[in-house]
Formats: C-alpha cells, sequence, structure tokens
C-alpha cells in the first residue's frame, strides 16, 4: 500500500541526487556518469516500516469497513421503516420523516470521505516520513560509493547487479526506521493535525 503511494516524489529526487557526487570541474564539463539502481516499490513494499504502516491502514480500513456495514444497515431499516408506515401517516408527518431520512443519509455520506480523507491524510504523512529517511540514506551511499546519479529500477530494464543498492538501502531503512506509527485523525479534524508519528519504539 505505502510503497504504490511514495513513488512520484522520491523519482524525481532520486536524479537530482546526482549533485551529490562529484563537483562539475567546470560548469560546461560533465563527469562521466557513475550511476547507482535502486527498486524502491521493492525496498517499501519489504521495509518493516512500510510493512507496519501497511498493518496499521489495514486494520482501520477494517474498523470504517465494519461502521460502514452498520450504519448502512441502519439506513436500510430506516427506509422500510418509512415504507411501512407510508400509509398511516398523514402527508406533512411523511415529508417530514422523508426530509429526516434524507440527511441522516447525507451525514453518513459525509462520514464516510472524512473516513477515507482521515486515511488519507495517515498514509500521506507516513509516506513523507519515509520517504525523508530514505533520501539521507540514498545521499549517504552516493557518496560512499562516489556516484552521480540514481535511477529507479523501473526505468531501467537492463543492469549490472553491482549497481544495485536496494539492499542496501533496505537494510539502513529498516535499522533507522524499524516502525512507523500511524494515528488517523479522527473524521472532524481530518484536514487538519498530522497524521503519523515517529519511529516506534
Amino acid at each position: 500500500m505505502l510503497g504504490r503511494v511514495m513513488g512520484g516524489r522520491l523519482a524525481a529526487t532520486l536524479l537530482s541526487l546526482m549533485i551529490a557526487g562529484p563537483a562539475l570541474a567546470a560548469a560546461d564539463t560533465l563527469p562521466p556518469p557513475v550511476p547507482l539502481v535502486i527498486d524502491l516499490e521493492g525496498v517499501l513494499e519489504h521495509s518493516k516500516a512500510g510493512q507496519s504502516v501497511t498493518s496499521q491502514l489495514t486494520a482501520h480500513n477494517k474498523v470504517f469497513e465494519k461502521e460502514h456495514v452498520r450504519q448502512e444497515e441502519k439506513l436500510k431499516q430506516m427506509q422500510q421503516d418509512l415504507q411501512q408506515q407510508r400509509s398511516t401517516l398523514s402527508q406533512d408527518a411523511f415529508e417530514q420523516k422523508m426530509n429526516d431520512f434524507q440527511q441522516s443519509v447525507r451525514q453518513w455520506q459525509q462520514a464516510e470521505q472524512l473516513n477515507e480523507q482521515a486515511l488519507g491524510q495517515a498514509t500521506e504523512v507516513a509516506r513523507e516520513k519515509t520517504l525523508d529517511v530514505i533520501h539521507g540514506i540514498i545521499s549517504g551511499i552516493v557518496q560512499e560509493h562516489h556516484a552521480n546519479l540514481v535511477l529507479l529500477k523501473s526505468a531501467v530494464p537492463i543492469y549490472a547487479s553491482a549497481y544495485d543498492i536496494s539492499q542496501e538501502v533496505l537494510d539502513q531503512l529498516d535499522e533507522k526506521l524499524p516502525s512507523l506509527k500511524v494515528v488517523v485523525p479522527k473524521p472532524a479534524a481530518a484536514g487538519g493535525d498530522s497524521a503519523a508519528g515517529g519511529s516506534g519504539q
């Protein structure tokens, strides 16, 4: 889950890391490329932090889904009751109950949207935290290898395995960020406070 939403920003960041390599001898002279390759999606998917976030978001999804089913059944029952009462209610009374029912439906729909926003915010905060750590790791590896270019594995169909730093990044990521606590904000505050904290202890 986390890996699917994290690629875009870091893809551009990886290409910018070429500036971390050897300084240019002159403004119009480029050094020979010294590339590295990373399987970013694989690192995110198999990292302890990524798996921790995915597990927590899945649990939150299950809670929201359970509430979704409960509210849906409640609304269905309200609708059935209203239909059964149609012949016994005055026009004004029926219209009032219909308005109440429609209001309940709108509130349910709004709650669903807020729940989705809350999960999205939590995922985004976790994404940003993990990206920051990965960026620092890759910057250090670039300097250690005297490289000046980092490419995503998905953009390089053929390359020598010696260029692949995925396992190195994964090992360091697991060490630096063994877990990541996800805090899904209450729906009423879906657009407000941060949705994930730092690494779990």
